[in-house]
């Protein structure tokens, strides 16, 4: 190991064992699911928060990519209602551009009941 100090290295894992286990929670504490017309979105781990929305009413879909999220294939995505604040934001969504156009597709070819 040369003159690198063992706890120096034991440091540094231990520092990224925490940030491993950060990132795990934090993607177990959200939920997109899009079932038909619906979007369901579920936020917490201890605490639940759960939103349903019809796809109809949906208005926009943003999607927000940086130039790493574009390497990982993640993003931002902002679904919008009425107004001008997104209903809800989801970061680090893998492959958000398949929501926008599952929305897109459903809005612009409604289901015939």
């Amino acid at each position: 190991m040369g003159n690198f100090p063992p706890a120096m290295l034991l440091a540094i894992t231990g520092f990224g064992m925490v940030l491993l286990l950060y990132w795990f929670v934090k993607t177990r504490a959200k939920r997109l699911r899009i079932n038909g017309d619906q979007v369901h979105l579920e936020r917490g781990l201890l605490n639940k928060m759960h939103i349903e929305l019809d796809v109809g009413q949906i208005r926009a879909v943003r999607v927000y990519q940086n130039f790493f999220d574009r390497i990982f294939r993640v993003g931002r995505i902002e679904i919008f209602t009425t107004g001008d604040d997104p209903e809800f934001v989801i970061a680090g969504m893998p492959d958000p551009g398949r929501v926008r156009d599952h929305v897109r597709t459903h809005l612009e070819n409604p289901p015939t009941e």
